[in-house]
């Protein structure tokens, strides 16, 4: 295999707020910004944006990831542009650095994109992606099947590929989550072979989950997910994966993991070592976990799911979409002090992303109602508390993500905190109309 110079990528490391829950520490208290005013969502200026010729697929913004004193932004576009300009090499992944876009990737190294991009994160030195269709990357001629690796100084030869998706479908999976743990990288999705396709004996059945070796070699380790969930399209497989106090824990829509019952969730050592989650029923639309995030030294969940049971038979009530790991190694629901609602967001089809802003955790989804309140139009924002009262939810200001098609249309996929703004990327128009806009930010105002 080809050796490549690794380029070594520092990333800058933001400070983590404590988000208080009750035994849980301490927080500041922080009101939510301007709420009255209209004018606090930016879109980015005329001419400048992600954009695609097709009538069918529009834009997408499925992620960002830190980059040194820049973002990069992921998901599905043909190209950015800077003031009606294309920025060369743009497809599917560019940089933003506050102010305009650039490429990630020297055109000379001949990497190109061919699908819609889900997930990416550094990993021993170099950038991993992974997304949909079985040509994400091509090199030279090379194919790879949904996840491809590159550096400053070249590519990844990553050795077969991933395939399949649901046994009895014939549609190809996808790329969904990656996480780097205990020597490895991790990736997550609804694949579910691994091997060359042209052999069909070399194939290894992953189901949904698979490693990746510093030398570039992927390694089978589990038989991963398994669920009945009535349809090819409806596919088991891990949408979600965090290192977090010396285990990895697994994320998805499944209701066995390497032949054990667990709904949804599952936690690993890193060795032989698999731990159930003790949900012996979660109730949801098509339940399923999607995001995790660490604050203030707290995990916390969210997805597609409205009611958690333990083990040992007791319900927790109405956790509605979003959930943390307190004490007892047991999950709890976020509590709220709103009158109507007291754990939760509902209804919602699912949480998509969530994020720390300002020592608040800020959700995107199709989010439309907490309590009784409407009007909340793709995201939402829970308040830090001070620890004499709950948090609470509130609206970033009436319109949500401004979004031309339909007052509950709009939908985050993507979230990031930078330059001190909320910045949030999905599928969503603008309210003046202006195209290639499924990136904007939340003007700082408190």
């Amino acid at each position: 295999m080809k050796k490549i110079k690794l380029l070594t990528i520092i990333l800058l490391l933001s400070a983590k707020l404590v988000f208080c829950q009750p035994g849980l520490g301490t927080g500041p208290s922080n009101l939510p910004p301007c709420l009255t005013n209209e004018n606090n969502w930016i879109a980015l200026s005329t001419g400048t944006g992600l954009f695609t010729s097709s009538a069918t697929d529009g834009v997408t913004v499925r992620g960002f990831l830190n980059y040194g004193d820049k973002i990069i932004v992921f998901g599905r576009f043909e190209t950015a542009r800077n003031n009606g300009l294309d920025v060369a090499n743009t497809r599917h992944i560019a940089v933003w650095d506050g102010t305009k876009f650039e490429a990630l990737i020297p055109v000379q190294l001949n990497w190109h994109l061919g699908a819609c991009i889900f997930t990416a994160c550094f990993f021993n030195g170099r950038l991993y992606i992974g997304g949909s269709h079985e040509n994400l990357a091509r090199v030279e001629g090379t194919q790879w099947k949904y996840l491809s690796g590159w550096n400053a100084s070249g590519y990844a030869q990553i050795n077969n590929g991933l395939h399949g998706r649901c046994n009895s479908g014939s549609e190809d999976g996808e790329v969904c989550a990656l996480e780097s743990y205990k020597g490895f990288l991790y990736i997550g999705g609804t694949f579910t072979y691994l091997g060359n396709n042209s052999i069909a004996s070399s194939l290894t059945l992953v189901n949904g989950l698979i490693r990746l070796k510093p030398s570039d070699i992927l390694e089978p380790f589990t038989s991963g997910a398994k669920g009945n969930f009535g349809s090819a399209g409806d596919c088991p497989g891990v949408f979600a994966l965090k290192a977090f106090g010396n285990e990895l824990y697994v994320g998805g829509k499944f209701e066995k993991f390497n032949g054990i019952n667990s709904n949804l969730l599952i936690k690993y050592d890193g060795n032989v070592l698999w731990t159930p989650s003790y949900f012996t029923n979660v109730s949801g639309n098509s339940p399923s976990v999607t995001d995790f995030m660490i604050k203030g030294g707290i995990l916390y969940m969210a997805g597609d799911f409205k009611t958690l049971y333990s083990g040992t038979g007791s319900l927790t009530n109405d956790v509605n979409h979003i959930a943390y790991l307190g004490t007892g190694n047991m999950w709890y629901a976020v509590k709220s002090n709103t009158t109507s609602l007291t754990y939760g967001v509902t209804p919602l089809g699912m949480i998509n992303k969530m994020t720390d802003y300002n020592g608040d955790i800020v959700v995107v989804g199709p989010v439309y109602t907490i309590g009784t309140v409407t009007g909340y139009k793709g995201i939402a924002r829970l308040s830090t508390c001070d620890c004499n009262s709950l948090p609470t939810w509130y609206k970033l200001n009436s319109v949500g993500i401004p979004n031309n098609a339909s007052s509950n249309a709009s939908v985050g996929n993507a979230l990031i905190s930078f330059q001190g703004n909320l910045y949030v990327g999905g599928s969503f128009s603008v309210s003046n109309g202006a195209s290639g806009n499924q990136l904007m930010y939340w003007r700082k105002c408190n």
